[in-house]
C-alpha cells in the first residue's frame, strides 16, 4: 500500500461513471512511481451538488485543463463518458501532484486513497483576509500571551536588523 503523502504522478485515464447512490463522477486513474513501484490509483470527482462538485470542477478547469465555457460543459462532460481520454479533453501528458491519504474503506480496511489532485509545486495564488475579519479571528486566540511567553524562553529572539543598503 502506498503511504501517505504527496505524489508525481501521471493521468493514464478518465471517465464518467456512478456512485451507488447512481449519481455522475468523474474518475481519473493515475499511475504513481515510488521508487521501483507503480501504483495505479483512481481519484474520484463528484458532481452533486455542493463543496465536491465545486473542488472537482475547479480541478477539471484549472489542474487537469479542460478548456470549457458554461454552456459547452454538458457535451464535453458527456464526450468524456463516451471516450474517455480519447476525447483528449483532459491532459495526460503533463505530471500531477497528487496527496494520498490512508482510510478505512466501507468494509473497515485501510487503504490508500487519493484525496487531491494539484499542479506540480501547488499554486502561489490565495485569497487575503481583510485587516478587521483578521483582527476578528485572531481576538482571543491569546496569541499576545504565546509571544510573550516564547520569548522569555527564547531571550536570543530579536528583531533581524538590517545591514544592507539595498532597497530591497
Amino acid at each position: 500500500m502506498l503511504n501517505k503523502g504527496t505524489y508525481t504522478a501521471k493521468m493514464t485515464d478518465y471517465g464518467i461513471t456512478t456512485t451507488q447512490a447512481g449519481l455522475p463522477q468523474l474518475k481519473c486513474s493515475f499511475a504513481i512511481t515510488d521508487g521501483a513501484t507503480v501504483y495505479n490509483m483512481a481519484w474520484y470527482g463528484s458532481f452533486k451538488e455542493g463543496k465536491a462538485r465545486d473542488i472537482t470542477i475547479k480541478t477539471m478547469l484549472s489542474v487537469m485543463d479542460l478548456f470549457a465555457e458554461p454552456n459547452e460543459i454538458e457535451n464535453e462532460l458527456a464526450k468524456i463518458a463516451e471516450q474517455g481520454a480519447a476525447s483528449g479533453l483532459l491532459n495526460c501528458e503533463k505530471d500531477y501532484s497528487v496527496v494520498v491519504e490512508q482510510e478505512p474503506d466501507q468494509t473497515g480496511k485501510v487503504r490508500a486513497r487519493i484525496r487531491w489532485v494539484n499542479n506540480p509545486g501547488g499554486t502561489a495564488s490565495f485569497e487575503r483576509l481583510a485587516a478587521t475579519d483578521a483582527k476578528k479571528l485572531f481576538s482571543g486566540m491569546g496569541l499576545s500571551g504565546a509571544v510573550a511567553q516564547l520569548k522569555a524562553e527564547n531571550p536570543g529572539l530579536t528583531k533581524k536588523k538590517t545591514t544592507s543598503n539595498l532597497p530591497f
